[in-house]
């Protein structure tokens, strides 16, 4: 359930170099935002101890593996989705988020360019950590249209929309 009074940066993933969780951490922490923000990140990996022992204060919680149901929930419960890949093929995770209604910040990492834009969130460069705060702070500020995200997410990328897009295609080559 979403809590008014609290700023919510979610991310979900592997927590491995390659996700950039090291870098989130601190960009959140860079962050001008209100103290009384946090970070929850969803997931486990070898690099979670890591993390966890490199927290400064309570803003930050590891969650921890959670059940689809349970990420939607927390997806629900935030104000942004973040997820500071160094690559990514497409970036599921983005899209999910966006599904919900939630914008996302993204690296520019090979993936979330083709689908994360001002109406939907913001890029970032790969491991500039200093960008990825400001981002935070930018976000923290903008009034995001939470419906018109999920309407956009579900035109372009629903089960229905991508078969649409098939058929169409194979017709045009036929």
């Amino acid at each position: 359930i979403k809590d008014e009074n609290v700023f919510r940066v979610v991310s979900v993933g592997r927590i491995v170099r390659g996700k950039g969780f090291f870098e989130l951490v601190n960009a959140f922490y860079q962050a001008q935002i209100p103290e009384n923000s946090e970070l929850v990140i969803i997931g486990d990996g070898p690099l979670k101890d890591y993390i966890q022992d490199g927290l400064v204060n309570n803003r930050t919680r590891l969650v921890g593996m959670k059940s689809r149901e349970e990420i939607v929930r927390y997806l629900q419960s935030a104000d942004i989705f973040a997820l500071l890949s160094h690559s990514e093929t497409f970036g599921v995770s983005c899209l999910e988020a966006l599904s919900v209604g939630l914008p996302v910040l993204a690296t520019r990492c090979g993936g979330p360019e083709d689908f994360i834009d001002e109406s939907n969130g913001m890029l970032v460069p790969v491991g500039d950590m200093e960008e990825a705060g400001v981002a935070i702070g930018k976000m923290y500020l903008k009034k995001y249209d939470k419906e018109a995200i999920k309407k956009n997410c579900h035109e372009k990328y629903s089960s229905e929309a991508v078969a649409r897009r098939l058929v169409e295609f194979y017709a045009s080559i036929s």
